[in-house]
C-alpha cells in the first residue's frame, strides 16, 4: 500500500478535533508565519494521526516495523537505491515521488539526455579516510554481481590523465595506496598503446592506466532495472506533477514532517520521509551554504556507425584538464559520441542565466580543444546537443547521510552531494535505508561525523 493522501488517512482513522498549528517548512519566500510560529498553508490542511508520538529528537534509534509508511522523495541514484533496499528487506508500504513522467527520465528531461554513462573508477572516490576507499569497494562488488546492477557495469579500464605531470601525480597519489599495479604513461606514445583510437597528438597529455577492472557505468540502463525491480516488489511511484513535491509541511510542536504538497495538489503522508532528491532539493529544503557549485559540459556530436565501431570496448580516458568522451549511442539511422569537461571559473548560475553567450562560448571551445587533441576528424562536426548544468556537492566532497536536526522524521540524503552519486548507487540505499530503520546510531562513529549535517562550508 502506498503513503496515503489526506482524505485516505481520515478515512482510516478517527482523527481527533484539535488541529495542531503546523508550519511550511522553509519553502519560499511567499509563505508567511504567524507569531506563533505556524504557517497559513493556503488551501491545504492536515490532521494530526492519533497515538502517541516519539519524544522530539534529531536521531532516532528506534526500529522500524516492516509496513512502516515511508516516503522517498527522488528517483535518482539514492532514492532508488533507498526503495531497492527498503523492498528487498521486507518493507511493503514504500512510495517513491518523482517530478520526471516516466524513470528513468529519457529526452523528455534534461537530466536523462545529458548523461547516459558515468565513469566508473575507485579513484573517483579515494579520500584519506578509510570510509571513502570501502564503499567505492562495496560499490564495486555490487556493479559486477547485483543482478539488478551487472548489467550496466562496463570494466574496459580506466585511464586518469591531465596537461601536467605534477598535477596528476599529486591527484592519483591517494588511489596509488591501493593499486600497486597502475601504470604512468608519462608521453603521449605510451598513452596511445593502450588505447590506439586516438588520432590526435595529445600535446602535452600523461595518464596513469589505473586498472582493468574500472570503466563506466550506464546510467539509464541502472536506473532502468532498479526501478523495475522496485515494481516488481511492490514499491508504488507518483511520476509528473503528482509526484513533483513543491512543499513540505511540519508540525512545530512535535518537530515533524507530516506531510508535502505535490505540484498537483496531492497530499502524501507518512511515518518516514526520505529526501533524496538531486538538483531540485535546493527548492524545498534551505542548507545553509553546504554545496557549492561546479559546471559541467555535456556535447553530443553525431558519427557512423562504422566510426562508432572504432570505440567499441575502449579504455575510458578521462583527462581533468580537457574531458571525457563515453561509448558512443545509438540513435536510430546514426550514433552520438559525447564528449564531457568542466569548467572552473565561472559566474553564479543566476549570473549565467543573465547572459549564457560567452560562457557557452568559452565552454564550446573547451570541447573542440578536447577533440582536437583525441580526435581531429570530429573537432569541427555541428553539435547535436550541448548544454551546461550547475550541479551542487558538498564542499568537503562527502556524503550527506542524516537526519535533519529539526524534524525527526526526516531522512536528509541527497543524490547530488557528491559527484560519484552514480558510482555508488548500488550500495549507498543499504546506509541510507540503516539511517531510516534504526537512526543515525546504526551508523559507525566515522560515517556519522563524515556524513552530518554541515551547517557552513
Amino acid at each position: 500500500m502506498p503513503s496515503r493522501t489526506e482524505t485516505e488517512r481520515e478515512s482510516a482513522s478517527n482523527s481527533s478535533n484539535n488541529r495542531e498549528q503546523e508550519s511550511q517548512w522553509e519553502f519560499n519566500d511567499n509563505i508567511q508565519s504567524n507569531d506563533n510560529g505556524a504557517t497559513n498553508n493556503n488551501n491545504t490542511k492536515h490532521k494530526k494521526r492519533k497515538g502517541n508520538s516519539r519524544s522530539r529528537t534529531a536521531h532516532p534509534s528506534m526500529f522500524t516495523n516492516r509496513d512502516t509508511e515511508i516516503l522517498i522523495i527522488g528517483t535518482g541514484p539514492f532514492g532508488l537505491s533507498t526503495a531497492l533496499c527498503l523492498a528487498r528487506q521486507g518493507y511493503t508500504n514504500i512510495t517513491c515521488l518523482e517530478r520526471s513522467t516516466e524513470i528513468p527520465a529519457t529526452k523528455a528531461s534534461p537530466n536523462g539526455r545529458d548523461m547516459p554513462h558515468h565513469l566508473f573508477s575507485t579513484k573517483e572516490y579515494i579520500g584519506e579516510l578509510d570510509l571513502a576507499t570501502r564503499l567505492s569497494y562495496e560499490a564495486k562488488q555490487l556493479w559486477k554481481f547485483d543482478p539488478v546492477f551487472k548489467r550496466s557495469y562496463h570494466p574496459v579500464g580506466f585511464m586518469y590523465a591531465a596537461c601536467d605531470v605534477a598535477k596528476l601525480k599529486r591527484d592519483v597519489n591517494p588511489y596509488l595506496q591501493y593499486n600497486a599495479d597502475a601504470v604512468l604513461l608519462d608521453t603521449p606514445e605510451k598513452i596511445k598503446r593502450i588505447v590506439p583510437i586516438f588520432e590526435g597528438d595529445l600535446k602535452d597529455w600523461c595518464a596513469y592506466f589505473l586498472h582493468k577492472d574500472e570503466g563506466w557505468v550506464d546510467v539509464l540502463e541502472s536506473l532502468r532495472s532498479a526501478y523495475l525491480e522496485c515494481v516488481n516488489l511492490g514499491v508504488k511511484f507518483q511520476l509528473g506533477e503528482k509526484g513533483e513535491v513543491v512543499q513540505i509541511n511540519t508540525d512545530s510542536a512535535t518537530g515533524k514532517v507530516i506531510s508535502v504538497v505535490s505540484k498537483s495538489g496531492d497530499v502524501y503522508t507518512a511515518d518516514k520521509y526520505a529526501l533524496c532528491a538531486g538538483p531540485g532539493i535546493a527548492k524545498l529544503i534551505k542548507f545553509q551554504l553546504q554545496f557549492k557549485p561546479r559546471l559541467f559540459i555535456d556535447s553530443l556530436i553525431r558519427i557512423s556507425a562504422e566510426e562508432a565501431e572504432r570505440f567499441r570496448g575502449h579504455t575510458v580516458v578521462d583527462n581533468v584538464d580537457r574531458g571525457v568522451f563515453y561509448a558512443p549511442v545509438e540513435e536510430n539511422d546514426h550514433y552520438e559520441l559525447k564528449a564531457s569537461s568542466e569548467l572552473y571559473n565561472f559566474p553564479s548560475e543566476e549570473e549565467y542565466l543573465k547572459n549564457p553567450e560567452a560562457i557557452d562560448t568559452e565552454a564550446k571551445n573547451k570541447i573542440r580543444l578536447f577533440l582536437r587533441d583525441a580526435f581531429p576528424s570530429f573537432a569541427d562536426r555541428p553539435f547535436v546537443h550541448f548544454k551546461l548544468s550547475y550541479v551542487y556537492e558538498s564542499a568537503d566532497r562527502n556524503v550527506m547521510l542524516c537526519y535533519h536536526p529539526q524534524f525527526s522524521n526526516l531522512v536528509v540524503a541527497p543524490s547530488d552531494s557528491i559527484m560519484e552519486s552514480f558510482m555508488l548507487m548500488p550500495v549507498i540505499g543499504s546506509y541510507i535505508a540503516k539511517v531510516i530503520n534504526h537512526g543515525v546510531e546504526s551508523l559507525s562513529k566515522e560515517e556519522r561525523e563524515l556524513w552530518k549535517w554541515r551547517s557552513i562550508i
